[in-house]
């Protein structure tokens, strides 16, 4: 059907259905902000930093009907020489499918799951599972929002995960009761009262003042801050370290025996909806990936507090100006076996 078929028979609908076409239409419509005219053009090469760059031809994109076009302007580095675009080292490096890729990011800011991305815009699980963690990826660097005031954190503990990985499989024992080195690894989990959050795999086994000096942004805290968490050796002896204002009580206890304002209950409701969200929508997830699920998780929670479209356009703007992360996401498996070498 031709869009004048169309036509003809939508105006011979009846008033109500042609608004529950429009209704379902809009909530369709994803942002066609062209994402080759995303920015100007670009101040340093992705590959050297050297800032003397020269326009060098255009380079051609298949776009829905898969025919080329005209994508955009390359250029040359006059350092290195090597030729780029305006996206080289980006979340969208080397896409094939640029069309398909706004509404996926969509439809992962509602958390959709893989297969029901794949189905949703034809495209393979490995596909949009590869997109999913070379977007995670970029996240990395987004969430750079300061605390304020108290904050609450905790070491918490997840289990060792090789979901996936047929390779170099690690052989471990017969699981312990409490933290075991060979089969745990620490997320630090940190929040203000104004909902700000931060979330860091630190190490593999039980944390130590060691991962934390080597892990820590420290960036996100500053000299006002009141920390709060349970006795950890580890943690004390850090945040004293670091000069901080450090209160702590047993862990059991969840709440200052004489401040009742000092506690970590908004902590605890966090890990408990990390953990529900993890095994309801992946059932596990593998270590190898699993700061990039942190940073999912994080996304998700901000959008529950701000969902406006202003937010999620900073987030794709950001994304579109990393050129960093397709650097990580090839490094990925080397990032990870250096993970496994710090261990406690």
């Amino acid at each position: 059907m031709n869009f004048s078929e169309f036509s003809k028979d939508f105006k011979n609908l009846p008033y109500q259905k042609q608004q529950e076409i429009i209704q379902l239409l809009s909530k369709q419509i994803i942002d066609s902000r062209p994402i080759l005219n995303h920015k100007e053009k670009p101040s340093s090469c992705p590959h050297c930093n050297h800032t003397t760059i020269h326009k060098h031809g255009t380079y051609k994109i298949k776009n829905g009907d898969g025919v080329k076009v005209t994508g955009g302007t390359r250029y040359q580095c006059q350092g290195c020489k090597k030729t780029f675009n305006e996206l080289t080292g980006t979340t969208i490096h080397g896409l094939k499918k640029t069309d398909e890729f706004r509404e996926f990011i969509e439809l992962m800011f509602e958390g959709d799951s893989i297969r029901k991305i794949a189905k949703r815009l034809s495209l393979s699980t490995k596909t949009v599972f590869d997109w999913r963690h070379k977007t995670l990826e970029s996240f990395s660097g987004i969430f750079t929002k300061k605390f304020k005031g108290i904050v609450e954190t905790d070491d918490v503990i997840m289990g060792f995960n090789q979901k996936g990985r047929k390779n170099n499989f690690l052989k471990i024992g017969k699981r312990k009761r409490g933290v075991n080195n060979d089969q745990d690894v620490s997320v630090m989990v940190s929040l203000d009262r104004y909902k700000t959050i931060d979330l860091k795999l630190v190490t593999y086994g039980k944390v130590t003042t060691e991962n934390l000096y080597r892990e820590m942004d420290m960036n996100k805290y500053n000299e006002e801050n009141i920390v709060i968490s349970d006795k950890s050796k580890a943690l004390v002896k850090f945040f004293k370290t670091m000069g901080f204002e450090h209160i702590t009580f047993l862990a059991k206890d969840h709440v200052h025996p004489k401040y009742p304002i000092y506690h970590v209950n908004n902590l605890n409701n966090l890990v408990g909806r990390l953990r529900r969200w993890i095994k309801e929508c992946f059932s596990s997830v593998s270590t190898k990936y699993l700061q990039n699920y942190l940073n999912y998780f994080l996304m998700l929670e901000i959008l529950k507090n701000d969902d406006t479209e202003n937010q999620r356009n900073q987030w794709w703007d950001f994304m579109l100006d990393d050129t960093n992360t397709f650097k990580r996401s090839k490094s990925v498996e080397e990032k990870y076996q250096e993970f496994l070498s710090f261990k406690s």
